[in-house]
């Protein structure tokens, strides 16, 4: 049997795996061996290439201000770049000076100043996996799993355990089979439910949305739908921290099938819950010259699976999105990107088990090549009608590459960080890195680290007197981000004054590290002003007010805000048409 027609045959099982294959094959994390009895659950086995994936996971599984992370997490790492790193991993990417990780389940590391993301899975519960051919006649209920369960001993445990923390809601719903396969309305209702849990256990918490695999039109509309039946649900738009985005640039539907009664996946999937007229197409089988098919839009050939073109056409596409939805302002994050195409020789090194529509194969130094274009467009990416201010108009906050390492002959094993061996070195020897990890670890060091402390605004309140009281002492905020890209270890002070006396220091507070950076997490100062007499009063605050942190830029650390003391005694200006 031909090889090729065998791989893609089987692709529909990786594209719907291939996040959860460095699962499969690299992580299991546990908690911390001291743990509480109520904590005992949360103890997750460890995983091979002989484990059940789905057994696994049925066994195992606006802006907050932030609170104080672990003593010295993300401290000399650059927390743009991140990586999938599971057990036994995590000291290379602090060795390559990566910031921040992932593990596809809610298991950490307590040994690593590497920022963890935990990702809570989720799955709508259905009578079958359906068939193989549109329109795969799943049955879903109106319910769903997720894992770790919403109890006190799982989900609840897990977030009293890390204050303040980023949590992901789920990993590619959008994919049909073993990813997170949730139709979009019942996305909208698993998130509003595992969002107000978590926020419950900790109301310093971050949720973010889960990473649909592609941002294509047919994504977006999934993402449409989410939008508009959590808005029918209840009442306002969905509650998202930090939104996040995953890119690998797949064809979704079978461009032969596209107009029949029964369209076919393609190497991707078309999303689900959405039509299949808004998938992009394969390229049409059998063409003796495939350059003007894959100059097609409505194509995605193989070759331009590391099309920076259309890399950077998503990243805007998802820009826009949010700038649509009234989502500027947020952090985007890019939880997972690469080639997953494998790279597979024979014995003589030739490659002849993958090509694309002009014979050439996915080689390392084309991995390396889409890397370069990728994160160079990563860091320097800016436009102020599309990113957020606090963050200089920058489109993407953070971005993962998968991973450090999944089974070389599986999807994304091309794009490995290690090598195929690295098990034999000592944990953190750079001498265990693939030429593509030397590549990401090159990009990493070319990226010097900074801080910039970045004023926000101060809070604009009011409060009432209590009785018989003359004077109000209010709790007044300045809210700041740390738009570098290292967190801050050394404590710093951030100052209050009196705008309407003169601008005299009325009081500091100490602000403790660390201060992550990144712009992902939005951090307060808070002080109480006492005695104020009815009226309004104005107040500034100083970010680092005694220019303790070596930052960047000093002349945006200053925010202004007001508060208004027994509002109903004051007179305002009457305004009356003539």
């Amino acid at each position: 049997m031909n090889k090729g027609i065998m791989w893609r045959k089987g692709w529909l099982i990786l594209t719907m795996l291939f996040s959860v294959i460095g699962l499969t094959l690299s992580l299991g994390y546990g908690v911390p061996t001291a743990q509480s009895e109520a904590q005992s659950d949360l103890v997750y086995p460890a995983l091979n290439k002989n484990t059940n994936i789905i057994a696994f996971l049925s066994n195992i599984m606006g802006h907050d201000e932030a609170a104080a992370p672990t003593q010295n997490e993300g401290v000399g790492l650059n927390c743009r770049f991140g990586v999938v790193a599971g057990q036994g991993q995590t000291a290379w990417a602090e060795e390559m000076d990566i910031g921040w990780h992932l593990t596809f389940n809610t298991g950490y590391d307590p040994n690593t100043i590497l920022t963890n993301v935990p990702m809570i899975r989720i799955k709508q519960d259905k009578d079958n996996n359906g068939t193989d051919d549109y329109p795969y006649d799943d049955n879903y209920h109106d319910s769903y799993t997720v894992t770790p369960p919403l109890t006190p001993q799982g989900l609840g445990a897990r977030v009293a355990a890390t204050p303040g923390q980023l949590w992901i809601i789920g990993n590619e719903p959008d994919v049909r089979g073993f990813q997170d396969e949730t139709m979009p309305d019942m996305y909208a209702r698993a998130y509003h439910e595992i969002y107000t849990f978590i926020k419950q256990y900790d109301p310093s918490a971050k949720v973010s949305i889960a990473g649909l695999s592609t941002i294509t039109p047919g994504r977006l509309n999934y993402l449409d739908q989410v939008w508009d039946s959590y808005i029918a649900r209840y009442g306002h738009p969905i509650p998202v921290d930090a939104w996040n985005m995953h890119l690998y640039i797949l064809a979704e539907v079978q461009q032969h099938t596209a107009n029949s009664p029964t369209p076919l996946y393609a190497d991707g999937q078309y999303a689900l819950g959405t039509s299949p007229s808004l998938g992009k197409w394969s390229p049409l089988p059998g063409l003796s010259d495939y350059t003007q098919e894959c100059a097609r839009s409505r194509v995605y050939c193989r070759a331009e699976h590391d099309s920076f073109s259309i890399f950077r056409e998503q990243i805007i596409a998802m820009r826009q999105w949010m700038k649509d939805h009234g989502q500027q302002e947020k952090p985007l994050l890019l939880s997972e990107f690469s080639l997953l195409y494998p790279y597979i020789t024979d014995a003589d090194g030739n490659c002849e088990y993958l090509q694309d529509e002009f014979q050439n194969c996915f080689t390392p130094q084309r991995v390396n090549a889409y890397m370069d274009s990728t994160v160079n467009y990563l860091l320097s990416a800016t436009d102020p009608n599309l990113g957020p201010s606090f963050d200089n108009g920058r489109l993407v906050q953070q971005w993962l590459w998968f991973s450090l390492w999944a089974d070389p002959e599986s999807s994304g094993g091309s794009s490995n960080l290690l090598l195929p061996n690295y098990s034999d070195y000592t944990p953190g020897d750079l001498d265990a890195l693939s030429e593509i990890g030397q590549n990401y670890h090159t990009h990493v060091q070319s990226d010097p680290l900074y801080i910039n402390l970045h004023g926000v605004t101060g809070s604009h309140t009011s409060v009432s007197l209590e009785s018989n009281a003359t004077t109000a002492s209010p709790t007044i905020r300045a809210y700041f981000y740390n738009n570098g890209n290292t967190a801050i270890d050394d404590t710093f002070v951030v100052s209050f004054y009196d705008e309407d006396n003169g601008g005299t220091v009325f009081t500091s507070t100490g602000i403790s590290p660390s201060v992550l950076g990144c712009a992902r997490d939005l951090y307060v100062a808070e002080v109480v002003w006492p005695n104020l007499t009815p009226g309004i009063h104005h107040f500034s605050a100083r970010i680092d007010s005694t220019n303790v942190v070596n930052e960047t830029n000093n002349n945006d650390n200053i925010v202004y805000g007001f508060v208004i003391v027994d509002g109903s005694s004051l007179y305002m200006p009457a305004i009356a048409r003539q």
